[in-house]
């Protein structure tokens, strides 16, 4: 059964996110990519989220990376569907679309919407870590609006 998961992206602020929105190539129902990351010295469950590029000889934009509560989630499945890809060229077992950028100090935040098939269990893994992703992001930005009635 096919699922759909929308939560922030992490990172933004230290690779290409910027970047892109100023090239306006950031806009709603924009596809992106992801690609698991296991040599990743901090978190081999790594899962990076890219924005492909217009040209085929070019690499895309690396925007940042999938939650690391979700990423342990859903690395395993799509590290697999990754493999299956190389071998039949298949299209991806998912899709990742952007949602909302939205730009609240001090950094640019990016809203996303995964599309997945998992099991039960581990759909409702992620429909609950994204809840609750969702509501942290909520309450910092909660916060820098108090915080900036205060200054």
């Amino acid at each position: 059964m096919i699922k759909k998961y929308r939560f922030m992206i992490k990172g933004t602020f230290y690779y290409a996110a910027q970047l892109a929105m100023e090239q306006h190539r950031l806009t709603p129902n924009t596809t992106l990519t992801l690609k698991t990351e296991p040599d990743n010295a901090f978190d081999p469950y790594a899962v990076q989220i890219w924005l492909p590029s217009h040209q085929a000889n070019l690499p895309g934009l690396l925007i940042g990376y999938v939650p690391r509560q979700l990423a342990r989630v859903i690395h395993p499945t799509l590290a697999m569907s990754e493999f299956a890809q190389q071998k039949t060229h298949a299209a991806p077992a998912y899709r990742l679309m952007l949602t909302a950028p939205v730009r609240t100090a001090p950094r640019l935040q990016i809203e996303c919407q995964l599309s997945f098939d998992q099991a039960w269990l581990k759909a409702f893994k992620m429909l609950l870590w994204c809840f609750l992703l969702r509501q942290q992001n909520r309450i910092q930005r909660l916060h820098y609006w108090i915080k900036s009635f205060t200054l």
